[in-house]
């Protein structure tokens, strides 16, 4: 509290960012936040007082209650976005809340340094990890980012160890019933915030979404006929009432009749998809399969849409990175067909510097053998030279079409480009669709 007092003040000296801060207070207390504030806080207080009522939580415990509720709490809900994109969110608190690092963070901090010593060591290691954090970005850096991650791992040690002396020295006092309500507690209280996190991510959700259709919709009693329909058929899917925000503007629907098909048909649609038709090999694959042919790279599609008037679906993973670099390398891995029916497989490499070329390379390789495993159950001797040589070429390999291409990026001055290798369920090559 003492150094963030003291950097503040060393903010407001430039009239510039005295400005910017008054702008943050302002906005931090905008009549939205804090009402969403205080059901915070109301939520945390019910859950507070239940804990007291079993005698799990007591005055002496606030000071620990209000770091969580700052730590985590608030920084949770600022995170709420989390939520909806990361399936495992949940679990990933549920873990970092009972794993042996928590127990070790608990011990760590029932006891300090002097003052002296913690107003030294604290700009130090927020200085050390910052620079860590910076130098991380180049490659270049790597001694000195794992010598800032040594100095900050030592800050550590030596505090756990000024911990573990404090608890055989004193060790009655440390296992007192003040300490396991210290402990407990918190871990107790993040079970409990869950469902105020799971309620105010389907709210903030909806929000978004009922905000697009609103945009789509200029009649205002369409729109709320929409919103309505939505929450009644999607409810807590908030997934799939994503997708089918995201097809309001590709579908002409404009009446009530119209709009609840299109939702009635995006249900089916998940129904179908967790329960695929078969599809013959000579037809391409099932949609459900494709999407995670390269799921252990990181190239898993969420989604299997239709575009350009239902007549052509498609799907694509997020680029994985293959270097750290701004301007990074990646792959991306994309999918096109028809409804139930995948037709196309598609595995892009982007190089955006030369220097990246050979490890960029490489990884690509890695992908495009296991994609060709998936589909042939080996790499087909035809189709190994031109993926090692990156060469332009059409091949038929077991009545399938393959497709290799490379692009130079005309006005790059790093020697970036663009590679593909693309799958056809049969030798007839169809118009891609940029």
């Amino acid at each position: 509290m003492i150094w963030a007092a003291i950097a503040l003040l060393a903010m407001c000296v430039s009239a510039d960012i005295r400005g910017s801060i008054f702008d943050v207070v302002k906005a931090f207390f905008n009549r939205h936040f804090m009402i969403f504030f205080l059901f915070a806080f109301s939520w945390m207080s019910v859950c507070v007082y239940g804990l007291s009522r079993v005698e799990l939580w007591e005055f002496e415990n606030l000071k620990t209650t209000a770091v969580w509720g700052v730590t985590f709490a608030f920084s949770s809900m600022i995170g709420l976005e989390k939520i909806r994109s990361q399936k495992n969110f949940f679990e990933g608190l549920v873990s970092g809340s009972i794993k042996l690092t928590a127990i070790v963070i608990f011990i760590t901090n029932l006891y300090s340094f002097s003052l002296l010593v913690e107003m030294i060591l604290i700009p130090l290691v927020i200085f050390f990890s910052v620079l860590s954090a910076v130098s991380a970005r180049d490659e270049k850096n790597a001694l000195l980012t794992k010598i800032l991650e040594y100095l900050v791992a030592l800050v550590g040690v030596l505090y756990f160890l000024n911990a573990l002396h404090e608890v055989i020295s004193d060790f009655k006092s440390f296992a007192s019933a003040t300490n396991f309500r210290e402990f407990i507690g918190p871990i107790v209280l993040t079970f409990m915030f869950f469902p105020f996190l799971y309620v105010f991510g389907l709210y903030g959700a909806y929000s978004r979404a009922f905000a697009q259709v609103g945009l789509r919709f200029e009649d205002k009693k369409t729109a709320s006929y929409s919103k309505w329909t939505a929450f009644r058929f999607f409810r807590t899917d908030v997934e799939l009432m994503q997708q089918w925000v995201q097809e309001v503007y590709v579908w002409s629907a404009s009446n009530p009749a119209e709009i609840k098909a299109s939702i009635i048909s995006m249900k089916y649609r998940r129904f179908r998809e967790n329960n695929p038709l078969p599809v013959r090999s000579a037809d391409g694959w099932s949609p459900r399969d494709a999407r995670r042919f390269l799921y252990g790279f990181g190239l898993e599609i969420d989604s299997y849409n239709p575009a350009y008037g239902y007549v052509i679906w498609s799907g694509s993973s997020k680029y994985v990175k293959v270097s750290v670099d701004y301007y990074s390398t990646n792959v991306v891995y994309y999918i096109r067909g028809e409804d139930g029916v995948t037709r196309q497989l598609k595995v892009v490499l982007n190089v955006n510097s030369e220097g990246e070329a050979v490890v960029a390379e490489d990884y690509f390789r890695e992908v495009a053998e296991s994609l060709l495993r998936v589909v042939f159950d080996c790499v087909p001797g035809i189709l190994v030279f031109p993926l090692l040589n990156a060469l332009d070429k059409d091949l038929v390999v077991e009545g399938r079409g393959v497709r290799f291409s490379k692009e130079l990026y005309v006005h790059s001055a790093c020697g970036g480009y663009s590679r593909s290798m693309s799958i056809y369920n049969d030798e007839t090559y169809f118009d891609e669709v940029s």
